[in-house]
């Protein structure tokens, strides 16, 4: 139609009405590209926000399960420098406990606590990390990768190093099960050691191997837990500034 009015000008000479075409024309292309680059931008901007949200909500999922982790850890690497201070003669002879013979027995078992981010590693391993605008967030994000996968290399070589103490040592702890009711054991039994203290004072290999797995336990914890654990706070605080969220916010609609 526009076509055919524009011919039609042409014929009759009629300059401005060619020119009020040609504006219109030029005009109802601008705003046509403008309209969809309005819309890819706010396609952009919904797809950012939903991937923030998404980051902050796996981020305080990581940090809660971080803290469960590091509160086990602690409590197991505090009962071994008990027992060590004591098999060494430090403090006083006494009966080891279960639950001191237990943390002994389980001493090379570092897993690392990933405190996992599915969304993070989506991102990266599809390309879209520069989706992310906000240059706290990318900031704090790059840094918990990075050290992240330092200290996955580091709990890798002390794991390595550790020594499985049951199977090394086996006249002095025995291992077994007990009942449990847990509900996230599925066979309703948990695993517990029993440890022969006279005989282990007595043992300088054993005393030996048990010290290098509790200096190798604690740097596990330190690296994994005191070292690793503020790089998580640093990205939480930044995914919050991102999303205009404060923390008493956070706490009360995800804590």
């Amino acid at each position: 139609m526009l076509l055919r009015r524009v011919i039609e000008h042409v014929k009759a000479q009629n300059w401005t009405a060619v020119a009020l075409d040609f504006v219109i024309v030029v005009l109802g292309v601008f705003i046509g590209i403008q309209v969809a680059n309005w819309n890819d931008a706010r396609a952009v901007k919904q797809d950012e926000e939903a991937i923030l949200t998404r980051f902050h909500d796996e981020t305080v999922a990581a940090i809660e399960d971080r803290t469960l982790r590091e509160a086990a850890t602690e409590a197991r690497m505090h009962r071994m420098y008990e027992m060590r201070k004591m098999l060494l003669g430090v403090s006083p002879p006494r009966a080891v406990t279960q639950a001191e013979c237990t943390a002994l027995a389980q001493s090379n078992y570092l897993p690392f606590a990933t405190g996992a981010i599915p969304v993070l590693d989506e991102l990266i391993a599809t390309g879209r990390f520069g989706r992310i605008s906000d240059p706290d967030v990318r900031r704090a994000a790059a840094e918990l990768i990075r050290l992240r996968d330092e200290i996955r290399s580091v709990v890798d070589v002390i794991a390595n190093s550790a020594l499985d103490l049951p199977f090394e040592f086996p006249d002095l702890m025995r291992v077994g099960i007990e009942p449990t009711d847990a509900p996230n054991d599925i066979d309703g039994f948990v695993p517990f050691a029993s440890c022969d203290a006279e005989t282990m004072r007595d043992n300088q290999k054993f005393l030996n191997g048990f010290s290098a797995n509790v200096d190798n336990y604690n740097v596990y914890y330190l690296a994994s837990f005191i070292e690793l654990s503020p790089t998580y706070e640093e990205l939480h605080h930044s995914l919050d500034h991102a999303l205009g969220l404060t923390h008493g916010a956070v706490n009360e609609g995800q804590d």
